[in-house]
């Protein structure tokens, strides 16, 4: 860790965030570009580092020079970086979707190229990272400098999964359906409470109690252990009456994820009879 040298290219929540965090475990954050001096300084504010003014001398102080902007920028940040000496750069991106391979040329600059991408959600500016040394991350890219990073991250105390370019898509789709569909089905729900008169704020709170011991006991007993509810006992009844009450998007979104948990079911209780539930989920009912 004494000889990494870290610079910012962006400076939004994930590069503040993960500013904060490695300056907490003794890691030397030099600083941050942006596109804005206002959200360079403020970013360097927040981390008690430094405000660049051009990129040539953040990479001239840096050895691990990380792009943190949008997906979309990183091969634009990505091109004008490379006119620049690179030469023993480690180059890395922090894009769940994209791959290393993004880093085009990066061969003939002398430099290494990485996507590290923490399985966390980034939800504030403002220097906090609450439970990101629980967070894993996943490293992908190759050569010398892979088992560097990867145990510089297991120096901050956080576990590092190796995966390859050709797995980067699917490993974002299960990000976001854990992370941004859970967010999305919670909406619903709380859409749904306000037609009956709870206000969102309230609705919210008394999710919690519901939302939160749930994905605690998935934690500890795995999915097929912790499953509940009616598709579980095979409530032909009610699902009836959800089906019944539902708009034509809510049943069709109530159908597909009942059709998943209706495999688990059937995991879970396998002398079950689900034949009849089958049929009304597949049904244009």
């Amino acid at each position: 860790m004494n000889n990494i040298n870290i610079g910012f290219i962006g400076a939004g929540k994930v590069a503040v965030t993960l500013g904060s965090y490695f300056k907490s475990r003794g890691a030397c954050v030099n600083g941050y570009f942006s596109k804005t001096k206002a959200s360079a300084k403020n970013a360097s504010n927040l981390t008690n580092s430094q405000e660049y003014f051009s990129i040539d001398a953040l990479i001239n102080d840096c050895n691990f020079i990380f792009i943190t902007t949008p997906d979309d920028e990183i091969s634009n940040v990505w091109n004008k970086i490379l006119k620049y000496n690179l030469d023993k750069k480690i180059i890395i991106h922090t894009s769940g979707a994209h791959s290393s391979k993004i880093f085009c040329g990066i061969e003939n600059t002398k430099a290494c190229g990485f996507s590290l991408h923490p399985m966390y959600a980034f939800s504030k500016k403002d220097g906090s990272f609450k439970n990101l040394d629980n967070a894993f991350f996943t490293l992908e890219g190759s050569g010398e400098k892979l088992f560097q990073i990867e145990g510089f991250i297991k120096s901050l105390g956080n576990t590092v999964f190796l995966i390859n370019d050709e797995q980067k898509p699917l490993y974002h789709l299960a990000n976001v359906m854990a992370s941004n569909f859970v967010l999305a089905l919670i909406s619903q729900s709380v859409e749904i409470l306000d037609e009956i008169g709870i206000p969102n704020d309230k609705a919210i709170c008394a999710l919690m109690p519901l939302v939160l011991p749930n994905i605690l006991n998935i934690k500890d007993c795995g999915t097929t252990s912790s499953l509940t509810g009616p598709v579980e006992r095979n409530d032909i009844c009610t699902i009836k009456k959800h089906l019944e009450v539902a708009s034509i998007s809510q049943k069709n979104l109530y159908k597909d994820l009942s059709k998943v948990l209706l495999n688990i079911a059937k995991d879970k209780n396998p002398t079950r009879d689900y034949t009849e539930l089958f049929k009304i989920l597949n049904s244009d009912i």
